[in-house]
């Protein structure tokens, strides 16, 4: 059984289809429906529905990025500040919980030095949609600075990430989604958590890195488990077996107790034949870790 709900405003654009109760699947999951005139219609990209008609050159407006389920979605935060005509600045949040606006901008003030306390400020989120993700506290910051000063964000900056009480910027996760979906939507720039952008960096390095180790058959190396024998290890085992004895004694003694006249006489051949194997198996093993092919 599961329990669905339609989430906005009967005059939103936008209405969310979420999950409350769902025995089949996960609850974290949304679907974005558009109110049109012959009624609901799927939004195949929200993340292009809700950044479409953006106002350029204006301040207080920067594109975040939220994660609904395993759906990452680009949204517009708007802020705007004000100077406030009243003892008491108002505060008003649509979309985002109010009580976060209220701790933001207590950061703002306490860690930044901006005097929001004398300035009303009204949070939104375009397209009538409603998101409390952590993620989204750097892009509402960045929202209420630029309005504060009156200076507008670069549009082709994706802005995500959580603010805490000292007024540090915290991870948050699948950074690598979100910002695969700002480069889809055509972003050319990112501002993100510290944490985040030394993990994608690693990520990355270890994408370019070559491989040193694959199979005939072209395939990626596999990382060594415990127990598989080295090249090394493979190579003194190769030249064991194919090199013979150098001195064959035991075979000696058999010939002379079998009436050999000259008992010896296989030394030289079995000198020569132990040459020849040892150089092929040593001449193997080369050819094979040129290849960085593991035995």
């Amino acid at each position: 059984m599961a329990v669905l709900y339609f989430e906005g405003d009967r005059n939103d654009a936008y209405r969310v289809l979420r999950a409350v109760k769902n025995r089949f699947g996960s609850t974290n999951e949304i679907g974005v429906f558009e109110m049109e005139e012959k009624g609901l219609s799927e939004v195949l990209n929200p993340s292009e529905m809700l950044i479409s008609g953006r106002p350029k050159e204006a301040s207080g407006a920067v594109v975040a990025c939220s994660l609904e389920g395993t759906r990452p979605i680009l949204l517009e935060v708007q802020a705007l500040v004000t100077a406030t005509n009243f003892g008491m600045a108002r505060r008003t949040a649509n979309g985002v919980d109010y009580n976060r606006i209220n701790i933001l901008l207590a950061i703002l003030e306490k860690r930044c030095g901006f005097a929001m306390s004398r300035y009303d400020a009204y949070v939104n989120i375009a397209g009538g949609m409603k998101m409390n993700e952590p993620a989204l506290d750097l892009a509402v910051v960045m929202a209420l600075v630029s309005s504060f000063k009156n200076r507008e964000v670069d549009p082709g900056m994706l802005i995500f990430g959580e603010v805490g009480l000292s007024g540090e910027v915290r991870g948050v996760s699948q950074a690598a989604q979100r910002v695969s979906e700002a480069i889809k939507m055509g972003f050319t720039s990112c501002l993100l958590p510290k944490s985040n952008l030394e993990k994608l960096k690693d990520e990355r390095r270890e994408e370019k890195a070559p491989d040193k180790r694959k199979n005939t058959a072209g395939q990626s190396s596999l990382a060594r488990q415990s127990g598989t024998a080295s090249n090394e290890m493979c190579t003194f085992l190769i030249v064991n077996i194919s090199s013979l004895q150098l001195i064959p004694i035991n075979m000696i003694a058999y010939r002379s107790q079998y009436g050999s006249v000259s008992p010896a006489a296989i030394a030289g051949p079995a000198l020569l034949a132990t040459i020849a194997s040892t150089a092929a198996g040593i001449t193997f093993c080369k050819v094979m870790d040129r290849k960085n092919v593991d035995f």
